[in-house]
């Protein structure tokens, strides 16, 4: 066999190997994939006893290796392992390559047990395709991967020339937007723009149930779908429900010789929706997982800085408070830079014990009337004192009360006032603003900052989560601003974000009037 591996590799429908001289796995192809459950890196340089679990099997195997010449291929039965651990018979051709090259491919084509006919053999084939992917999907982060899979497996399992993985999500008139869309086609179907969930598109996602259409050509709902593209005959659809929500759908349309979907289709189409549905929501999950972990150990670095320069202050301050002849004068300016630097780590402490407890779901806070004028003005003059630079400004209705914990809402208030000194230019004002309407007192602080992007406004309250901005402009834990949305929520309040990019942003909070 020379010369042919590329064509065998992509022509064949069946697995096919490529080993070295030292019969380890060097190439495999598509087909493989599917078969064995391995993608091609995670095989590449195993040796071939790796799919070989009979040891007779494997020497019968290795001595062909051994005797196949440049001109015959010899062949096997032999039982081969899948990623899985699902042991299949198979029959497995071995041709000997030279030049560039040089080694064996092994060629492995699995073999229907001799009491099941045809149909059941590729039933059992599609089923054992089913499980596969799954089990390579799990704990799969990468939504596109996981798309991609999935259309590619309903493709070669319907029979189809068109399928499609659509995640959605609801819009703001009490329909669905697609937010990331995979196909299989034998030309880009949707090739400028997300496809629109509406007409024959939206019928699974509209009903929750599954749409099985035999000529889509004359249905009232082929709206939807692209006017230049080729006319679809059958359609298929299974609408994706995680928890009771629709997330998406998978489309197929379309067969060779143009016959209908049949019901073994749509209980595969079915089984294919179960499996997606899964696949998605457990990359979602590990996404998150895995953003939270990269958040934490920024916030542990972070932590670290921040408690780092107070702490070196304090050590170098103290040495200097012990040293004799230190004028009176001077001792002072140094106690007050110890005080802050106490109050800082406070603070920073505070934070820290906070974000725990709202993790933990154990924060406690006890309401109170508060007069809001008194604790503003406490809040100003600690502000002044740690920021003397620093333009502040008090507007809005005074003679305010709120229903509050006053320790947590000043802890509050603090956080979103340092915030905004710290994200905004020195020679830029700070703006705390109070207003009442309807049994709340609402208390904005504004910056003329640098602004959040409209995309991380929904983010910006989660713990750890720190913008763009921030994070170039700043150090910080991202723990801020979750704080204030955990606290007013505990106070039976809400927190909102307005930010517009280079002009600044407002924080708002609300709580319920005393």
């Amino acid at each position: 066999m020379r010369g042919q591996l590329g064509e065998l590799f992509y022509q064949t429908g069946d697995c096919v190997l490529a080993l070295d001289a030292e019969r380890r796995v060097r190439r495999l192809n598509p087909a493989g994939e599917r078969l064995l459950g391995y993608d091609e890196e995670r095989l590449l340089g195993q040796p071939i006893a790796t799919l070989f679990p009979n040891p007779d099997e494997l020497k019968q195997a290795l001595r062909l290796l051994a005797e196949t010449d440049g001109t015959n291929a010899e062949s096997c039965i032999a039982t081969v392992r899948t990623r899985a651990g699902r042991l299949l018979r198979a029959r497995c051709r071995i041709f000997s390559l030279d030049g560039e090259e040089a080694g064996h491919a092994v060629l492995i084509k699995e073999e229907p047990p001799a009491d099941i006919d045809a149909r059941g053999a590729a039933l059992i084939r599609q089923l054992n395709q089913l499980a596969e992917t799954w089990i390579s999907l799990v704990g799969e982060s990468d939504l596109d991967l996981v798309g991609q899979s999935l259309a590619d497996l309903a493709k070669e399992l319907l029979a189809a020339d068109f399928t499609g993985l659509a995640l959605v999500r609801p819009d703001h008139n009490g329909g669905f937007e697609t937010v990331r869309f995979n196909f299989n086609a034998s030309r880009p179907f949707f090739p400028e723009r997300l496809p629109r969930p509406v007409g024959v598109l939206g019928l699974a996602l509209e009903s929750r149930a599954l749409v099985r259409i035999d000529d889509i050509r004359t249905h009232r709902g082929q709206m939807g779908l692209p006017s230049k593209q080729t006319k679809i005959g059958p359609f298929l659809a299974v609408p994706l429900l995680g928890k009771g929500a629709v997330m998406g759908e998978l489309l197929a349309a379309n067969r060779p010789g143009g016959p209908a979907f049949t019901v073994l289709d749509e209980a595969i189409a079915v089984q294919l929706g179960t499996i997606a549905t899964a696949a998605v929501e457990t990359a979602r999950l590990k996404a998150e997982a895995d953003e939270l972990t990269r958040r934490r150990k920024e916030m542990v670095a972070a932590v670290a800085h921040d408690l780092r320069t107070p702490i070196t202050t304090v050590v170098g301050y103290s040495e200097l408070a012990g040293e004799a002849g230190l004028s009176d004068e001077a001792r002072e300016r140094v106690m007050v830079r110890l005080r802050e630097q106490r109050s800082q780590v406070g603070r920073l402490l505070d934070d820290l014990t906070t974000a725990s407890s709202l993790e933990t779901g154990r924060l406690s806070v006890e309401p109170a009337d508060v007069a809001l004028d008194a604790l503003l003005g406490e809040l100003c003059d600690s502000v002044r004192v740690r920021h003397p630079d620093r333009d502040l400004k008090l507007r809005g209705k005074r003679h305010l009360d709120v229903r509050a914990d006053r320790v947590r809402l000043r802890q509050m208030l603090t956080n979103l006032v340092d915030n905004a000194v710290k994200y905004s230019a020195p020679e830029t004002p700070v703006t705390i603003a109070t207003s009442a309407g309807e049994g709340e007192v609402q208390i904005a602080v504004s910056d003329q900052g640098a602004g959040i992007q409209p995309e991380e406004l929904d983010q910006v309250f989660e713990l750890f989560y720190r913008t763009r901005t921030a994070t170039r402009r700043a150090s910080g834990m991202g723990l801020g601003l979750a704080i204030v949305r955990g606290l007013a929520e505990a106070m039976g309040g809400s927190v909102g974000a307005d930010s517009k990019v280079g002009e600044g942003t407002t924080i708002t909070v609300s709580l319920p009037a005393a």
